[in-house]
């Protein structure tokens, strides 16, 4: 192949097949992680018409993601519903080198495409049964669309393409809550960039309806759900700014890097741009530091990399240049920006395999469970946040489907103990990954009662390993 296929479309298109064969080839990595399993679970009872109690947490992305990741496991289990946000993936990809290229050269498209693929962050959440992916993608569109109205000379198409804008801005930040940061600085950005009597008419008066009516319909009557959820994970997640500041490097420093390379290019206006980029990447970046949040970090950062990337890619040019020494043959920049890439990517890689198993492995006590538990029987998670009873509802489903699972982190401790003394269930599952407390103190909780130890695993995650324990009825 020769570097002559960067005049057309070819190059991407084996940028996406690599990247689909890159996906697909660990695509059922580890069990469901927590919200996997939870979007899995709403898709069911959304697409069955049953009651949906968590849907009220996730008003917005429940619209989207939760029926397709359903409609993918229906058809091909987990890794069904994994290829849907791989979909996603792709799509997000081919928005970031649109954008990339119509800013500046269909090579630096070709750069950040590579790029963003190679990124630890977009290679796991396009393989994730979660949201992130879809906000991350209309987050990336709404982009694409602003940057065609300000190109387009057209004022008809410039209108359709800021009305487009709004609505694409609009269903990332009801996606995913987090993403709302970013719409003051679209809007701040947008009125600089167009005049008055058309960013007013096509894009805020649309945007500002459209958010009335959602606010009216669907926030306002889940406000004690969406409080109630989140408190108690913000307390669990709560870091200092330099702890939070040394996981946002370990995800953004090579981009942000090559970023700054792009500073330093030949072409002026490029350079400017790449102030733009930044600044566009900060929203997401500031939540985290100054909330002291650190829950969803390693997948939050990848609406900070639809951005970085396009000024990366400018900085690998750059490289290029420098590492070419001016020379005239394209074939000796091609090949040190090609170097480049590659640490990138491999870089990326390791990145990969630490989010892939971020998640405890339930499979050997999914396994256990299916072996020793029964239908109809009573499994309560002793647990201190989150709703891991999501995890064994999927998990468990198809082979008893009349059990019933309960959590007890929506109880305080002291009421605990007469609440399991009510239920009588069948199972306790202690497991450490969710918990603030330790085993030894939730199993002295429950010595009173007529259980007994029944197994006990050990799961290995990045950190360190995990403890399951599982206790049984006498």
């Amino acid at each position: 192949m020769t570097f002559g296929v960067f005049h057309n479309h070819k190059l991407l298109w084996l940028i996406l097949i690599c990247n689909v064969l890159f996906i697909s080839w660990d695509i059922g990595y580890n069990s469901p992680s927590h919200d996997e399993a939870l979007m899995l679970e709403m898709g069911k009872q959304i697409v069955e018409r049953q009651p949906c109690p968590l849907c009220p947490q996730h008003t917005g992305s429940v619209f989207i993601q939760p029926i397709f990741v359903y409609l993918g496991d229906m058809a091909y289990g987990l890794n069904g519903a994994r290829l849907v946000s791989t979909f996603f993936g792709m799509l997000l990809l081919v928005s970031v080198y649109v954008s990339t290229y119509k800013l500046y050269s269909q090579k630096v498209g070709y750069f950040a495409a590579i790029i963003l693929m190679s990124t630890g962050t977009c290679v796991y959440l396009s393989k994730l049964a979660t949201y992130d992916i879809v906000a991350a993608l209309f987050l990336s569109v709404s982009y694409l669309t602003t940057i065609l109205s300000l190109q387009d000379t057209s004022n008809n198409k410039r209108k359709h393409f800021l009305f487009l804008s709004a609505l694409t801005l609009f269903i990332a930040g009801i996606t995913k809550y987090t993403v709302a940061i970013f719409w003051l600085p679209f809007m701040v950005y947008i009125f600089k960039k167009n005049q008055a009597k058309q960013f007013f008419p096509y894009f805020f008066l649309p945007f500002i309806v459209m958010i009335a009516v959602y606010l009216y319909l669907a926030f306002i009557p889940a406000l004690g759900s969406l409080s109630g959820s989140t408190s108690g994970l913000y307390r669990q997640g709560r870091l200092s700014a330099s702890d939070i500041g040394s996981r946002i490097y370990y995800w953004l420093a090579i981009p942000y890097l090559l970023a700054i390379f792009g500073f330093y290019h030949k072409n002026v206006q490029w350079r400017k741009t790449v102030i733009t980029w930044l600044c566009f990447s900060l929203p997401i970046l500031l939540l985290h530091l100054l909330t002291g949040d650190s829950r969803s970090i390693e997948k939050n950062v990848i609406f900070a990399l639809i951005f970085v990337v396009p000024a990366a890619a400018i900085g690998v040019d750059h490289m290029g240049n420098i590492f070419s020494v001016e020379s005239r043959g394209n074939w000796v920049k091609n090949f040190f920006c090609i170097l480049v890439l590659i640490v990138v990517w491999a870089f990326g890689l390791n990145q990969l395999r630490w989010l892939e198993h971020q998640f405890p492995n339930l499979s050997p006590v999914l396994a256990y469970m299916k072996n020793n538990g029964f239908d109809g029987m009573t499994i309560v998670l002793e647990t201190d946040y989150g709703n891991p009873e999501v995890l064994y509802q999927y998990g468990l489903r198809e082979r008893f489907p009349h059990a019933k699972y309960f959590s007890t982190s929506r109880y305080s401790s002291s009421d605990r103990l007469d609440i399991v003394g009510r239920q009588r269930p069948d199972f306790i599952i202690f497991d450490e990954y969710y918990s603030a407390e330790s085993l030894l103190t939730k199993n002295k909780r429950y010595e009173r009662l007529p259980y007994a130890p029944a197994a006990s695993f050990s799961i290995p995650l990045p950190w360190g390993k995990q403890a399951i324990q599982i206790v049984k009825r006498r």
